[in-house]
């Protein structure tokens, strides 16, 4: 006991000046930050100025118009080139029927980023004073974009779901259903639910590191550009719920 006790205490100690060393690094880099935003206030907020201004916000009208076209056509030709592909698929040939599953998951991630563009598309544009810079017509060209931009994404998921469906008979579940994911899961062999359970992992993790960034983030707009602290609270907030639910399922799941 005693030995194993010093090990983990060597473990320890050897850990701690790496994460001392990366604590020290953080502190420097943030208050250089900090220093170098007070010396620069005025200058970073009469950028931010003209990021936020009219003219554009109308530039970002047609940029995010152009970014869900080439999204939209991008995945759907991939589905349709590898559809084919299926068309001639023996079914035995393991190497073709990995490719094509490859490309279809490339489309779905595609898609899952039109998803978050498409709501950021949302805010950006109807925003209270952005909403007053744009022209009548561009408002409703907004809200039309926003829905056709989620039809788009719920189609082209749907087919590929459908063409994975199609490979593997086993599999079950609509996108259309509001629990498809647990039936896809409940489908999925022993491999594929691994290789889903080190992908969530591998989230879970980043995750834990992009909300401490995004708290900084909101932090610094709220002190340079008086956003208020609603944004960093709401971060925080998410960040309880991961870890909350990853806690809660943990002890669950160990019972």
């Amino acid at each position: 006991m005693n030995e194993r006790r010093d090990e983990i205490r060597r473990e320890n100690k050897k850990a701690l000046k790496k994460f001392i060393l990366i604590i020290v690094i953080a502190a420097a880099f943030g208050g250089a930050a900090g220093l170098l935003g007070t010396i620069f206030r005025e200058n970073i907020i009469k950028f931010a100025g003209i990021l936020t201004g009219s003219t554009s916000i109308n530039i970002l009208f047609y940029i995010f118009l152009a970014v869900f076209l080439i999204i939209h056509m991008g995945a759907f030709y991939t589905y349709r080139k590898y559809k084919k592909v299926k068309e001639f698929w023996d079914g035995e040939d393991e190497e073709t029927a990995d490719r094509i599953e490859e490309k279809i998951s490339y489309v779905i991630w595609a898609e899952y980023i039109a998803t978050a563009l498409g709501f950021l598309y949302f805010a950006l544009m109807l925003g209270t004073e952005n909403f007053e810079s744009l022209s009548l017509w561009k408002g409703i060209a907004v809200f039309a974009v926003f829905i056709i931009n989620v039809v788009l994404i719920t189609l082209i998921q749907q087919k590929c779901v459908d063409l994975e469906k199609e490979m593997s008979p086993e599999k079950q579940g609509s996108v259309y259903d509001t629990k498809f994911n647990e039936k896809w899961l409940e489908s999925c062999d022993e491999a594929e639910r691994m290789m889903i359970y080190r992908s969530a992992w591998t989230s879970y993790r980043v995750m834990g590191t992009a909300y401490v960034i995004a708290w900084a983030v909101t932090f610094l707009a709220h002190e340079f550009f008086n956003t208020g602290l609603f944004a960093c609270c709401v971060v925080i907030v998410l960040w309880m719920i991961q870890n909350s639910v990853y806690c809660y399922k943990s002890i669950h799941l160990s019972k």
